[in-house]
């Protein structure tokens, strides 16, 4: 099956967080010196594409089919991948070329459940450094806490409901090209990169 993806599809099937914002490389080059957003866009959507087209394949077939093995290779599929597109479009919209200081809410809410900003970003650059995919900065929906997360697969270790806040990619895709094997370095620069703006913006959204 091919599949020639436009510009008008990107907007539908990436933006998932309701806007487009393509980081250029000139503004990035500190975090990736030889990637860019637009050249890792196209196959993760490409890929949910593939799997929804299948999934609809089977709907719409005969009921027999439901029953076999692939079926739940397919959901699970579906699942991953669309996973995918969620959190990367969270850690790309959650990049800055420059981090500025968390705003005084989301501040207080780090401060009151790990102590300080200092002792959240040794939590988490720990988490990430250890995190084979994901790691994030979450809210949780019930309690209200904040927790450090890490997720090895898209659809891996989530809390459900919870409104990720900050989210870095920790494929070695997001880090090789640039990085090799160090991905100390990588986590360590993203810390410079994350819009606390951003973050905060989730943070009030997840008030609500």
């Amino acid at each position: 099956m091919n599949i020639t993806l436009t510009g008008r599809d990107l907007d539908l099937l990436a933006c998932v967080t309701g806007r487009v914002r393509l980081l250029c490389r000139r503004q990035m080059a500190d975090l990736w010196p030889e990637t860019q957003r637009q050249r890792m866009g196209e196959g993760w959507v490409s890929r949910l594409w593939r799997a929804g087209l299948l999934e609809q394949h089977v709907i719409n077939a005969h009921p027999l089919l439901r029953v076999h093995r692939p079926l739940a290779h397919l959901k699970r599929l579906v699942n991953s991948r669309g996973n995918s597109v969620v959190l990367h479009e969270f850690y790309f919209d959650g990049l800055a070329p420059k981090a500025v200081d968390p705003q005084k809410d989301l501040r207080a809410a780090i401060e009151q459940r790990f102590g300080s900003l200092e002792k959240w970003s040794a939590d988490f650059v720990a988490s990430a450094k250890e995190a084979a995919g994901w790691a994030m900065l979450v809210k949780h929906p019930v309690n209200g806490k904040l927790y450090n997360i890490v997720s090895d697969e898209h659809a891996m270790r989530v809390l459900w409901m919870a409104a990720p806040l900050v989210v870095i990619d920790t494929y070695e895709h997001a880090f090789y090209v640039d990085y090799q094997n160090r991905k100390a370095d990588y986590v360590e620069k993203f810390m410079s990169h994350i819009d606390w703006d951003e973050a905060n913006s989730r943070f009030q959204l997840a008030l609500k």
